[in-house]
């Protein structure tokens, strides 16, 4: 009688560690997808266009840019612009580098996350929408002595 019980207590020890390994494993992919589904191109959509590549951080097919920031791996050009709320704004990185468009401060980028354009590959295109009001600085994540101002009204 006590080998049965044993073995009954031994089962239920089985059946705690297959539960406890399913739960470990599904909160390790929900963490995983959360990780990913918030990375800084998790955002982005990309399409060609003449050539160039162009990703967009929100919907603009439709709009035409109000304003274009070429940067060439040393600065941004031009350094400062003015746009209104609702207005797109075109990145063209002209460098040879990966160029990572965001907000300043710098490293955290939390000044206005609609900056966080992310990485723009050498010879692509980004657009934003500008969504609120305010003078907005930014920089290349990678080269942060390369850096602009944007100013909304």
């Amino acid at each position: 009688m006590k080998d049965i019980s044993k073995m009954g207590g031994m089962m239920s020890t089985v059946k705690k560690v297959i539960i406890t390994t399913i739960v470990v494993v599904v909160v390790a992919l929900g963490i995983w997808w959360l990780v990913i589904a918030n990375s800084p191109n998790s955002n982005q959509s990309t399409s060609e266009t003449t050539g160039q590549e162009e990703t967009s951080q929100q919907p603009a097919e439709n709009q035409e840019a109000a304003v274009t920031i070429t940067y060439d791996g040393n600065e941004f050009a031009p350094a400062s612009v003015t746009v209104k709320v609702g207005d797109v704004v075109k990145i063209i990185n002209n460098s040879e580098n990966v160029l990572y468009f965001a907000s300043d401060e710098h490293p955290t980028h939390l000044d206005n996350s609609e900056l966080n354009v992310g990485d723009i590959e050498p010879g692509s295109i980004a657009t934003f929408t500008v969504s609120s009001a305010g003078t907005w600085g930014y920089h290349d994540h990678y080269n942060a002595s390369a850096d602009g101002e944007i100013i909304a009204n």
